[in-house]
């Protein structure tokens, strides 16, 4: 058995089951997803629901009676214990800290419980097609997202992700991430527009009408405004489709431009993804994307 522990957001979750997954298939093991954060909500933390279930995942989540055993896995004076004195015949417990990295998670095998962030394509290199094709969302566009596609497939698409919400109303969430700043939009939008003969933006943000004020796009530039937040997901397979992409120090955009499979896309990345570690980014980003 591979348990991993979930928390965040959408983007966040899917890191967690891609290491999940890739354990579990190289041991021939059952994945069990740990959702004890959707059930009990912290009151520091950003309001996120379980959102896996968009997808065709190849795992389960725990039931109310294995959340209960599994307490001594997530409680924090217990995690501290575990963490330096691994009990005989338990799951071994693994705790990655925030902005680190683990190279020894990939040689785990069975009974592990994984703990972790785990935001890196290095944990799941050699499953990135099969993920690739797994991780799209079972349920159909609507006839908007479909419009937009055609319109994204048809140009020299980029897809821009501007993260604001909670990196910016929410004291601990401004701490550790830090909104990534229109300095950096700006140049980013500079650097597409020299290398692209003729660029078109396909802007997502869960603040549009503030960026549509001070964000400044000389460009074709398309606002896509449709989607509400359960649908979210929809929003992160419009895109994967663009032919190039801007992110945020966001996992949400982080996977929406690693599941474009074009080996000729170019993606622009903030250069420090979180605030108070400059160097989260080059372990977190694939080499070839721009750092800025």
């Amino acid at each position: 058995m591979v348990v991993v522990r979930l928390t965040g957001g959408l983007g966040n979750q899917l890191f967690q089951y891609a290491l999940g997954r890739y354990l579990a298939l190289h041991a021939n093991a059952e994945l069990v997803l740990e959702d004890s954060f959707y059930h009990h909500a912290s009151p520091n933390s950003t309001p996120r629901t379980f959102e896996l279930d968009k997808f065709k995942i190849y795992a389960r989540r725990t039931s109310a009676a294995e959340r209960r055993a599994l307490q001594s896995y997530t409680g924090r004076i217990w995690k501290r214990i575990r963490r330096a004195l691994p009990l005989p015949g338990a799951l071994k417990y693994v705790y990655e800290p925030i902005g680190g990295f683990l190279p020894m998670a990939r040689m785990l095998k069975d009974q592990v419980f994984l703990d972790g962030y785990w935001q890196s394509a290095a944990y799941f290199t050699g499953i990135e097609n099969l993920l690739r094709t797994e991780l799209q969302p079972l349920l159909p566009m609507s006839d908007k997202d479909q419009q937009i596609a055609s319109h994204i497939e048809k140009v020299e698409s980029v897809s821009l992700h501007v993260r604001r919400g909670d990196y910016t109303s929410n004291a601990t969430a401004n701490s550790l991430h830090g909104f990534c700043g229109l300095d950096y939009y700006q140049a980013a939008i500079k650097l597409m527009g020299e290398r692209l003969s003729n660029p078109v933006f396909f802007v997502f943000s869960d603040d549009l009408l503030w960026l549509k004020s001070n964000l400044q796009i000389d460009y074709p530039c398309v606002y896509v405004d449709h989607n509400s937040s359960a649908t979210a997901f929809q929003d992160l397979r419009l895109m994967s489709r663009a032919s190039h992409h801007i992110i945020a120090n966001s996992s949400f955009s982080w996977w929406g431009a690693w599941l474009n499979r074009s080996p000729a896309k170019q993606v622009v990345r903030p250069r420090k993804w979180y605030a108070g570690l400059p160097r989260a980014g080059d372990q977190t980003c694939p080499g070839n994307w721009i750092a800025l």
